[in-house]
């Protein structure tokens, strides 16, 4: 309500916020990991949930568009999942079509229909999450259907990935020659610490929160 009252027609939320990011599957192992999985399964988003459902009201009720990030939760599988929503409640969905390599002990695979574009009263809206952005094909998928709004949803908080997110995002810009919101989420020394032993790596830092529009 606060960004539609400020004149905001778009928000877009980054990778995966609900149900948040899985740090975890960076560094710890698939056997000692089960016990998070576990937990992490249970926090997953139904799209027929209160959480959609939610969503898709505060969407109609301010007349604004949303973009959001989620673990999706389809029987007993996740996925990695951009939600669209509009003025008349939910657009669609997408899913991220081959999840990072320590996602896979996460998420599930998308598949060929998850590349859509959305028609809506601020233009042609599509996005990909995270290092979808690195596979010219997925881009071109989206971009050859006139593509005019890009959301490209990331985590924050990965050590080495800031300059990569920066330099994918302006570049997606030059090549679709469309606007692109660019939503990042951030890592704070308390998640970290909450991993335990796992924590203390290389690949965590504090940081992210890289968002802008380009």
């Amino acid at each position: 309500s606060d960004a539609a009252a400020a004149g905001s027609d778009l928000i877009a939320f980054p990778e995966v916020f609900l149900s948040g990011y899985p740090f975890y599957c960076l560094h710890i192992d698939a056997q000692t990991a089960r016990p998070l999985k576990a937990g992490y399964l249970r926090k997953g988003v139904s799209m027929d949930g209160p959480e959609i459902a939610a969503l898709a009201k505060a969407a109609q009720d301010h007349g604004i568009h949303i973009v959001m990030g989620l673990s999706e939760r389809a029987g007993d599988t996740l996925f990695n999942t951009q939600a669209f929503f509009g003025p008349g409640g939910l657009l669609g969905q997408r899913r991220k079509v081959m999840p990072t390599h320590h996602e896979r002990m996460v998420w599930g695979m998308g598949d060929g229909r998850d590349f859509p574009l959305y028609d809506t009263d601020i233009g042609r809206l599509g996005g990909l999450i995270c290092f979808e952005h690195s596979n010219a094909l997925y881009r071109y998928a989206i971009q050859g259907q006139g593509q005019q709004i890009h959301v490209g949803q990331w985590p924050g908080g990965i050590a080495g990935i800031d300059g990569i997110m920066e330099h994918a995002m302006c570049h997606y810009a030059f090549e679709a020659q469309c606007f692109v919101v660019m939503a990042t989420a951030i890592n704070t020394p308390e998640m970290i610490a909450a991993l335990g032993d796992g924590g203390s790596t290389e690949l965590l830092k504090p940081g992210g929160g890289l968002s802008g529009i380009i």
